[in-house]
């Protein structure tokens, strides 16, 4: 029987260190869906008849506007500094893309029903 290798006298490269932008990417446009759909904005709009929900859609939409930013600022440093955290930017800038194309859709929805009269909103009455 072979006796095992023994490795611990090996140094493994370190590892680089985690970008702050790609930090900060991933967790405004992750926290921008947890308040519009998982969190807080439903609740908040369920016990308040509604009109605190376009408070709390505000919050999550400038969450995605820092996520974006902020997603391809840390893709540029990552690619000239080598630090780590590439995912973490990539998921940063998708979730922040995706939420603010959805909430630009939702919003071209509602006031194309507004003007064409089939929905009344009655904070415009």
């Amino acid at each position: 029987m072979e006796k095992p290798t023994d490795l611990s006298g090996i140094d493994s490269p370190p590892e680089p260190p985690m970008n702050d932008l790609a930090i900060v990417s991933f967790v405004a446009g992750v926290g921008g869906w947890v308040l519009a759909v998982i969190g807080l904005c439903p609740f908040v709009t369920a016990f308040t008849g509604g009109l605190s929900g376009f408070g709390c859609s505000t919050l999550s939409l400038a969450a995605w506007l820092l996520a974006i930013p902020t997603g391809v600022w840390a893709q540029q440093r990552i690619k000239t500094q080598g630090a780590g955290g590439e995912s973490l930017a990539r998921l940063g800038l998708i979730s922040g893309v995706a939420g603010l194309a959805i909430t630009v859709l939702l919003f071209c929805v509602v006031l194309g029903l507004v003007l064409a009269g089939t929905l009344t909103l009655p904070f415009l009455d």
